[in-house]
């Protein structure tokens, strides 16, 4: 039901803002990766609740969010908009809260390696692409993204084996995900990698602490 209802939200979005922007087919392919992302999630989320109450709020929750997608999106297609500045900021934060909660049960999905790695690409280089393309245009984005999914997928799959909590193995993979998303993005705007490394030390280390605490205290 998971890839369904995800593809149904990409539907619903391409032809919400087909009629409207006018622009090239790959162009507006990129604005239902958030939507799918979120579906996805939710879809996770869902199946690992039981049907009760908790279960209504999260179904809930998740149409408004999805709804507040949509809108979002359909703003970031005309960037003048002085709306889209705002829609930026909560499509790139709904981006990488997506990685982290599916990061966080990639592991548990599966227990081939082949799949595993299957899964973090098609999660990964999709949510960087559209993370980089929140910051700036063009071609460089997709490679950008490329190389990070390929990086992450790397790392997941030289500590898949290893005995890691599914949560805390997704911690170090979201963490390795948003560290190099942000180091790439600020190196692009002019900074030394030194000095990328010093404004990233904060969340990498907030990151690490999280996954210290899953996987040893709790």
């Amino acid at each position: 039901m998971i890839p369904v209802a995800a593809a149904i939200a990409a539907i619903g979005v391409y032809s919400a803002i087909e009629a409207d922007f006018e622009s090239r087919r790959s162009r507006k392919l990129v604005h239902v990766i958030v939507p799918i992302s979120t579906t996805v999630t939710l879809g996770i989320l869902l199946g690992s609740v039981a049907i009760g109450s908790s279960w209504l709020v999260i179904l809930f929750a998740g149409g408004l969010l999805l709804y507040s997608v949509f809108i979002s999106e359909s703003l970031l297609c005309f960037r003048s908009d002085p709306r889209s500045a705002p829609a930026s900021v909560f499509v790139t934060a709904l981006a990488y809260a997506s990685a982290a909660i599916v990061f966080s049960v990639a592991k548990a999905l599966t227990n081939r390696l082949i799949f595993f790695v299957l899964f973090l690409l098609l999660i990964s280089v999709p949510v960087a692409w559209r993370i980089f393309l929140l910051e700036a245009e063009g071609i460089a984005s997709l490679y950008k993204a490329v190389a990070v999914g390929l990086i992450v997928t790397e790392m997941g799959a030289a500590l898949f084996y290893l005995p890691f909590v599914p949560l805390s193995f997704g911690a170090l993979l979201f963490t390795a995900f948003y560290s190099v998303v942000n180091l790439v993005i600020i190196v692009s705007s002019g900074f030394t990698v030194r000095a990328a490394l010093r404004r990233l030390s904060w969340p990498i280390g907030m990151f690490l602490a999280s996954f210290v605490y899953i996987e040893f205290f709790r």
